[in-house]
């Protein structure tokens, strides 16, 4: 998180526009797939939609939109001219409005950072290229909890 919140910070003093991406369920989990849908499957073991206490005694529900678990850490918060983008699947351009917020403000080349880098990050660029954007993957910004391995793959690779 200290490398991301630099380059935060010196992206919004060169004015770059900055876009966040929460990954996030509606309440009634409608745009988490069918039961027997590989992402609902997926997120079963993590415990999606399960009730639980926030550390500051507030009520949560896992991956559930607005709970706390859904957040953006506080060390990274966004400032009011961010862009926020709330994604229900890995690719944050799969259903959403990503990609005519990226136009309207002229943007085509895109610096990533962020977590679970062999999944969503990579989805993401992946997505993001495929649409004639230029992807930077900023290997020092990233973290890979889920396959340690893939890590040194995929944010190596020209984009």
């Amino acid at each position: 998180m200290p490398r991301i919140a630099k380059l935060l910070g010196a992206a919004r003093q060169a004015g770059v526009p900055i876009v966040y991406l929460k990954q996030q369920h509606a309440a009634d989990l409608a745009d988490a797939g069918a039961t027997r849908a590989p992402h609902f499957l997926k997120h079963q073991p993590l415990q999606l939609g399960k009730s639980v206490t926030a550390p500051d005694g507030s009520a949560g529900r896992i991956l559930v939109a607005d709970t706390w678990n859904t957040g953006i850490v506080e060390a990274l918060t966004p400032e009011p001219q961010d862009v926020v983008v709330g994604k229900h699947r890995y690719s944050g351009f799969f259903e959403t409005d990503l990609d005519e917020r990226l136009k309207a403000i002229q943007v085509d080349t895109l610096l990533f950072v962020g977590a679970t880098t062999s999944i969503c990050v990579e989805s993401t660029l992946r997505d993001a290229m495929y649409r004639d954007d230029t992807c930077i993957a900023v290997a020092d910004c990233m973290a890979e909890p889920i396959a340690h391995g893939a890590h040194a793959a995929i944010t190596r690779r020209a984009c």
